[in-house]
């Protein structure tokens, strides 16, 4: 991925990849594929850590 100028870029989607800098107890391997993405794309994490962005629907 190439990003030139002042271009600005958001991504959003449902990745299904644990991490603990967003929030989870563990790191899946997908998790630090995208964590590792992120960092050598110079990307930033919008979301706080602490904030859920989904909620389930099952038993507590």
């Amino acid at each position: 991925m190439t990003i030139t100028g002042d271009s600005r870029l958001v991504i959003g989607g449902d990745f299904n990849a644990p991490h603990t800098q967003w929030g989870y107890g563990h790191s899946s391997k997908k998790g630090k594929d995208l964590a590792d993405l992120i960092e050598k794309a110079g990307l930033t994490l919008l979301n706080e850590p602490a904030s859920h962005t989904r909620i389930g629907a099952g038993p507590p």
